[in-house]
């Protein structure tokens, strides 16, 4: 039995680690403002009713968003419909992402975006759009970065565990393979 296929699928497994993803969010931080928008996604644009969230990355504060919107667009953007705009953020680190996740589409969906805000707001920053976000309780999307990958019904959450599934499991399989062919047949 020869292993000819073995380095097909070895090279297959990157392959889907690394797909692009086909629906999420774009995020953009100009000083203290970030602007998110929901990428190749017409059908969830802002304002949505469960809301947009804000996680802080490093302390899990959670907030929800004004329901303040833009239809701001620069070329080549790929988003479609209404952003949101969350103004005078703290400096740090963030994800933002719907209370209800987007659905899985195509070849895989983000369950956020994440951007870095570098500086801190002005003292007497004013929110725009009046009121300002509200404290949330909790994110959907846990440590998982995407709902999916590869097409509906795959978890991304589950890919890196079963990547590496994969690869041990095609190494034993080799091995076995390896060590029938070597002392299998002088035993039989």
């Amino acid at each position: 039995m020869k292993l000819r296929a073995l380095p097909l699928l070895l090279t297959m497994i990157p392959a889907v680690a690394a797909a692009e993803p086909s629906a999420g969010y774009q995020a953009e931080a100009d000083n203290n403002t970030v602007t998110v928008c929901p990428h190749l996604r017409n059908d969830r644009a802002c304002p949505q009713p469960e809301g947009m969230l804000r996680q802080n990355v490093e302390t899990g504060e959670v907030v929800r968003l004004a329901q303040n919107c833009t239809n701001r667009r620069s070329p080549g953007d790929a988003h479609v419909g209404a952003c949101y705009i969350d103004e005078c953020v703290p400096k740090g680190t963030y994800r933002y992402g719907y209370a209800r996740p987007l659905e899985c589409v195509g070849s895989s969906t983000f369950y956020y975006a994440q951007v870095t805000v570098t500086g801190e707001p002005a003292k007497d920053c004013q929110h725009s759009g009046g009121a300002g976000p509200v404290a949330a309780t909790r994110v959907p999307w846990g440590e998982a970065a995407y709902v999916c990958v590869g097409g509906c019904g795959t978890e991304l959450a589950r890919l890196p565990r079963l990547s590496w599934g994969l690869i041990l499991l095609l190494l034993a399989g080799t091995s076995l393979i390896v060590l029938y062919q070597r002392y299998g047949r002088r035993q039989a």
